[in-house]
């Protein structure tokens, strides 16, 4: 079966002992005083306070199905893809859930189980440390228990490391498990959403109603803090900024959770593929005593939605554009309709060995625009787009590349379903290579391009099946170099002229959404300016940025 993933200890022995069901507590059951609280009972209340808030009928109930589903649609509103049933792990779940009925009034930790306890089963003992258990009637009422609390929602089912989860119950008590290739994230203080990208964007969830203390309609922005050294959180306020332009919140306590947590509430729903910044400041109570003022930055962009528009990382329709610096920072420049670039934001770092990257297409078929890097040793990687301007590598997929310029990927030259890599050699011939999970095939197309100042793949340029070349000459002048079955060259057109002194020109993808590729050049100056691709030829060019002089461009 998949190995689950550790979490953190969810029931401490001394915060269930006499309770007859761990649902049974209520919020104002708990001690007022946090600092009378031990560390266990503390930790006991920061996960479980809301326990039995949410009084779903059966009639509404969820199954383990529906709650799965539930769960992605969130996530994919996260921008952390979806998860997948494991269905291997519902046996043991199963069985620790009848431990936890038979056990629950005990001094059993509910985190393990004892081979002398009632219900104990090997299954059960080895699933039981990586459980989140829930008392409820209902799945609707488990997925609200769930999602009411922010570790359990962002840190755990929303989790961007998780690969699948299973689900089981006795009775009234459900639980889950996940499996993941790697760790929540751990150490305070933390801000969800956060850079990880977690962030809902609608506020429809059931389980928000009731958790904050103001007004508005976005979802909350919560600040956690230490709950093993800090209390009440008092005094909140903040700021909040959407690319860059402030946004109107109402600053919350997070009453009754109170447990050194601290949330901005945004007037508006936030908005996909946006960059929101700013603080959160709360005086907090010191369990070992005194009071201290803390604040937390905030830094994260929400997850895009696939437009399947070529370049487009933000789900707005528009081609976006990426940038290193000579720190070797990557950088994100938000595109737009008009073609200009707008709000940036540092997206990576250690790209100082990479000389150049572009478009690479559709590799992984999730409707966003995949990346192709070359490092100077000439090894050429793949990224993945995450839908919030940021690339996780897809891993090497081609080496020896370092002696070739004019490098740029064409969308399909032959009609073989396969993306095309055309790059000229140091004996000024061109040659094409296959576009896939991997680089392969190497074949001449062409000879005598030492002329040539730049090479962009256009897409079909004359309205047929394949897509071809836009060259432009030392002398500023356009040709179209047009493509066959073969993936050859079979004829050429000048198409344009006075297209010299860029000192780099590119396709950043489509600007309008009107299923055409767009250019990007840059001047000696350090500006940008955006071509508007019109049937065969350019609208009249849009300044698109200026002071770029110091970054290597990529499209």
């Amino acid at each position: 079966m998949s190995r689950p993933r550790p979490v953190r200890s969810r029931f401490a022995a001394a915060a269930l002992a006499g309770v007859t069901m761990f649902g049974a507590f209520a919020p104002q059951a708990i001690a007022a005083d946090p600092s009378a609280r031990s560390a266990a009972s503390r930790q006991a209340h920061h996960e479980k306070l809301l326990v039995g808030r949410t009084g779903v009928s059966a009639a509404a109930d969820l199954t383990p199905a529906t709650v799965l589903s539930q769960i992605n649609s969130s996530r994919l509103r996260y921008g952390v893809g979806m998860v997948t049933m494991d269905t291997s792990i519902t046996a043991a779940l199963n069985a620790h859930a009848r431990y936890i009925t038979l056990n629950a009034a005990s001094d059993d930790g509910l985190s393990t189980e004892e081979t002398s306890a009632a219900g104990y089963t090997a299954a059960g003992a080895e699933i039981a440390p990586y459980v989140t258990a829930q008392q409820s009637s209902t799945w609707a009422g488990a997925l609200a228990g769930w999602m009411s609390d922010p570790y359990f929602r962002d840190v755990e089912l929303l989790d961007q490391t998780i690969s699948s989860i299973g689900f089981g119950q006795d009775g009234a008590v459900k639980v889950y498990a996940s499996a993941s290739t790697g760790e929540a994230p751990t150490g305070y203080p933390r801000v969800y959403p956060n850079g990880a990208g977690n962030n809902e964007l609608t506020n429809g969830a059931p389980w928000l109603a009731a958790d904050y203390n103001c007004s508005g309609t976005g979802f909350p922005i919560t600040a956690m803090w230490d709950y093993m050294t800090y209390g009440q959180a008092t005094q909140v306020t903040g700021t909040l900024y959407a690319d860059g332009n402030v946004v109107p919140t109402c600053a919350a306590s997070i009453a009754p959770l109170a447990s050194a947590q601290g949330a901005l509430v945004p007037a508006t729903p936030l908005k996909t593929g946006t960059h929101y910044t700013g603080q959160i400041t709360a005086t907090l109570e010191v369990l070992a005593g005194g009071r201290q003022t803390v604040t937390q930055q905030i830094d994260f962009t929400t997850g895009a939605k696939a437009t399947f528009v070529p370049g487009d990382q933000t789900g707005d329709g528009a081609a976006d554009l990426f940038a290193t610096n000579a720190n070797g920072e990557l950088w994100f420049f938000k595109g737009s309709k008009t073609g200009a670039y707008g709000h940036a934001w540092k997206v990576g770092h250690g790209w100082g060995s990479v000389n150049w990257l572009s478009l690479a297409g559709d590799i992984n078929k999730d409707g966003r625009s995949d990346l192709l890097a070359r490092r100077n040793d000439g090894a050429m990687f793949l990224y993945y787009s995450d839908g919030m301007g940021r690339l996780r590598s897809g891993g090497q997929v081609g080496y020896g590349f370092q002696t070739l310029d004019l490098l740029t990927v064409v969308g399909d030259m032959n009609n073989d379903g396969v993306r095309d890599l055309v790059g000229r050699t140091g004996e000024a011939k061109l040659r094409r290579y296959n576009l896939g999970a991997t680089i392969t095939g190497s074949v001449e197309i062409g000879h005598g391009w030492g002329a040539m100042t730049h090479l962009i793949g256009e897409g079909s340029f004359n309205g047929d099946v394949y897509d071809d070349l836009i060259g432009i000459a030392s002398d500023g002048k356009l040709y179209g170099y047009y493509t066959g079955p073969k993936g050859n060259i079979v004829s050429q057109a000048q198409v344009g002229n006075g297209w010299a002194g860029w000192n780099a020109l590119f396709v950043p993808g489509d600007h309008q959404g009107d299923g055409l590729l767009d250019m990007t050049g840059r001047n000696a100056a350090g500006e940008l300016y955006s071509y508007r691709r019109v049937g065969n030829s350019w609208d009249t060019r849009v300044k698109a940025g200026s002071a770029f002089g110091t970054y290597r461009l990529f499209a």
